[in-house]
């Protein structure tokens, strides 16, 4: 595994807290992503869906799936997954996780 250049790609991650705007650091994060790669995101939600109640994450900038819609209206992007998911302990919030894969 790893020799003769089979199979196996460089992999990247990058842990971020955005500063400015969401949809211009998707797209620098998107920049690093070579043809064939993926890019996978995480955001904390600041409210919970299900009942509007403030997370941890209330007054923080995290990535949501409406910020990856609006961004990803690019024909070299495909996204594979987008989806709200509730962490295993109700009080500490939900999980945006979105993975996008870059055409080749």
């Amino acid at each position: 595994m790893g020799s003769g250049g089979g199979g196996v790609r460089p992999r990247g991650e990058v842990y971020v807290h955005v500063a400015g705007s969401v949809p211009g650091a998707l797209a620098r994060l998107a920049g690093g992503v070579a043809p064939g790669g993926r890019l996978l995101l995480v955001g904390h939600q600041p409210r919970d869906p299900a009942t509007g109640a403030p997370t941890p994450a209330a007054g923080q900038r995290q990535v949501s799936l409406a910020d990856v819609d609006e961004w990803i209206d690019d024909p070299h992007w495909h996204v594979e997954l987008s989806e709200e998911r509730r962490r295993p302990d109700p009080t500490s919030g939900v999980d945006a996780v979105i993975r996008v894969f870059r055409h080749p």
